[in-house]
Order: C-alpha cells, then structure tokens, then sequence
C-alpha cells in the first residue's frame, strides 16, 4: 500500500478529508508515514512519523513523531523502544524535542505473571509512577482481564476493570465493566 485516502459524504458527492502516505525501505519494513489534511481543494501536510530499526531490521528502536508548521518539517517528540531477548517490548519511553531530547512518559512491561505496565512521568529530575495496567490471560492467549490502577497516597487503587468471556471457539461472549470494583456495564455478544 502507498497511500490512503479517507473520504467523506457531503450529501451529494464524496469529498476528499485527508490522505496517509506511506514508504518502505529497503527491507520493505514501514520507514514513513506523512498524514495530510484536506484544505481548499489540495492536501496540505500535517504530520509525519518515521520509524528506525534496530541492526537486523526487524525491530522498531525509535518512532519519531514530526509535525508540518506551513514552511517545514519540525520534530515534536519520538518513543524509544526497548526488547527483552524474547523480542518483546519491555520499555516504551517517549521524548519531548526542546534542542535536545527531554524525558516525558515510560512505560515498561514485565509478562512474568500476565502482564504489567507500568507507567510513570518524568518530572525533571525523577520517574514518577502514577497508573498500572494488569492483563491476565485465558490458555488459548486471550485477555480475559484487564486492570487499571491510579497511584493515590503511596498506593495502588483500582479505577476500572473488564473481564472477558469466550465460547469454544474463540469468540467475544460477554464483557463486563467495573468500576471503582461495582459492576457498572456489560457488552454480550452473539453469533451467528
């Protein structure tokens, strides 16, 4: 795929709305993506995200976010990526572009039991810790639980819960919503 326009209905004809572009590298691995909005009939660019790969090629070690100020490119921030020797992401760390790159939000994963996120902010001289997410899930690879903590008071407190259920062969059933540990929703699936 080379480009994407999304289009909308104005009544009476389709209207352009914005368009996504896209190139490869020599590996045919993703290298850019320049989004563009729709303005008196051009599209006129708006944001661009180039992603940079790791010596073998295959994983993504930084995603860096650009965005169109009328005249030229600018950098706004980029997302560093970190893999533990299973090649799975362990630590996600974005970063603010002020004439050199500034800590902002990390995110670090541990799947020893499940799955934790942890994620914190940098408040310019340390991380501060301040929302946990917990994921369990069912044999066949499925989330069957998804957990959100805030950090209150120098602990963890649950905000909101899902869990999840599945027929035999794999499909949604229910979803249930707690929040603050009532039952505050569900969504039931069927099937044909």
């Amino acid at each position: 795929i080379k480009s994407v326009v999304a289009l909308n209905w104005n009544g009476t004809a389709w209207e352009n709305f914005w368009g996504s572009h896209f190139e490869f590298n020599a590996n045919n691995t993703i290298a850019q993506i320049t989004i563009q909005d729709w303005s008196v009939n051009v599209f006129v660019n708006d944001e661009r995200f180039l992603f940079e790969y790791g010596p073998d090629g295959g994983q993504i070690e930084e995603l860096i976010y650009q965005f169109w100020n009328g005249i030229q490119w600018v950098v706004g921030q980029r997302q560093v990526f970190e893999y533990n020797q299973s090649g799975r992401i362990t630590e996600l760390r974005t970063e603010e572009w002020d004439g050199q790159w500034n800590n902002r939000e990390r995110r670090t994963l541990d799947y020893s039991n499940g799955t934790v996120l942890l994620i914190e902010e940098w408040d310019g001289i340390q991380w501060l810790v301040y929302e946990k997410r917990e994921y369990a899930y069912n044999i066949d690879g499925r989330v069957i639980s998804e957990t959100f903590y805030d950090w209150v008071s120098g602990q963890w407190e649950e905000d909101r819960r899902y869990e999840s259920q599945y027929d035999a062969t794999g499909n949604l059933l229910q979803e249930d919503e707690y929040s603050s540990g009532e039952l505050s929703g569900r969504d039931e699936c069927q099937y044909d």
